[in-house]
């Protein structure tokens, strides 16, 4: 029985880390691309307040 767990706990990780490695780079650009638009939000703002 634990062989099995572990043979599953496995393939979980390998996939995970497969998943991962798409995910990081995406997740940077969308965290970037957020930063971005907030900045540009508050700066947009900020100029039309008086």
């Amino acid at each position: 029985m634990e062989g099995v767990v572990e043979a599953v706990t496995g393939r979980v990780t390998a996939q995970v880390s497969r998943i991962a490695r798409y995910i990081g780079p995406l997740l940077i650009v969308l965290v970037s691309a957020s930063c971005g638009f907030v900045i540009g939000v508050t700066a947009s703002t900020v100029r039309i307040t008086p």
